[in-house]
């Protein structure tokens, strides 16, 4: 089995094809989306080509065969053969949130399509940890000359390994004097989105609780921020059946009102603003008279450090 450290290495994304095996091993290190997601094959013979594929597999087909509850939303493997017959052992590895959720090794599978279904492709051995990065492997499987065939992580059991909970989207903005959080998630089962907060992207700290509801995929929160330091953020998904499947972090800072340098032009009705070190993100714009009156307050966009507006017809 390959060693968990290798996870996190160069890829090449797309065919890679391997020739001439004779009972032996070998580790593709395939990958996409920024991420290697190797699969080595064992006791290998024949001419095999593999390919990593950052996709749903289930729109390939939703039909499950038996001793498989669920399979991955976010990743699939084809392995083909460019010869004579085949036969091989699969070893599929999983990198934790980025393969979906892993919470127990004993239930976790390799599913591989039949043209139909996913079969259950066996667990005859695992690396790493629950939580962590590792690998599953199958047994012995056989292609005919020019075939190709499918491979997915799954679960045999519907309450372990929810690779179908999937983060679509996070990300985090400035609203005014607010941090606003917007994901995306598919849910399967009911639970709790636990919004954690950290200084320095480490260390993490929850600050509060948003329903899980499934069929309800797009969620939001409001982060009332005191400090203008950068804050770090992500969510992860609890319910009685798994726990730590989380989203990306991301991060926003306030600025100090006042702080930005900026540069103002003013073209009749147009109004267009060049800020030094802003960050690319939404910021709230007041504009006051000589006496401090509030003549206008509201969003506005900034993007490579500038926005423009059309002044309301009260001050142009």
């Amino acid at each position: 089995m390959a060693p968990v450290s290798e996870m996190n290495s160069c890829f090449i994304k797309g065919k890679l094809e391997k020739q001439g095996l004779n009972n032996a091993s070998f580790l593709f290190p395939v990958g996409d989306a920024g991420a290697r997601r190797w699969l080595q094959l064992h006791n290998a013979t024949g001419n095999l080509v593999v390919e990593y594929i950052r996709s749903d597999p289930r729109k390939v087909s939703p039909d499950l065969g038996a001793g498989i509850a669920h399979i991955s939303s976010m990743e699939y493997w084809n392995i083909s053969s460019n010869g004579p017959t085949a036969s091989a052992s699969v070893e599929l590895s999983f990198d934790n949130v980025n393969s979906g959720g892993i919470t127990d090794l004993n239930q976790l599978r390799v599913a591989s399509f039949n043209g139909s279904s996913w079969d259950d492709a066996g667990n005859s051995a695992t690396t790493g940890s629950a939580g962590a990065g590792g690998s599953v492997k199958s047994e012995v499987r056989q292609w005919s000359p020019a075939q190709s065939t499918l491979f997915s992580l799954a679960s045999s059991s519907a309450t372990q390994n929810p690779l179908p909970i999937k983060f679509e989207s996070f990300r985090a903005f400035i609203q005014g004097k607010q941090v606003r959080l917007e994901w995306q998630a598919e849910v399967t089962e009911p639970g709790s989105f636990h919004i954690q907060r950290s200084s320095d992207g480490l260390n993490f700290e929850r600050i509060s609780l948003v329903e899980a509801l499934p069929g309800s995929r797009f969620y939001t929160y409001t982060d009332h921020v005191l400090t203008t330091q950068p804050q770090y953020y992500r969510v992860s998904l609890a319910n009685d059946n798994n726990t730590g499947v989380a989203s990306r972090i991301v991060s926003a800072a306030l600025q100090t009102p006042g702080a930005l340098p900026a540069t103002v032009y003013l073209n009749q009705s147009t109004l267009r603003v060049q800020l030094k070190n802003a960050i690319d993100t939404q910021y709230d714009l007041q504009i006051m008279d000589v006496s401090g009156r509030v003549l206008f307050d509201g969003p506005v966009r900034v993007a490579n450090g500038v926005f423009s507006m059309t002044l309301p017809s009260h001050l142009s």
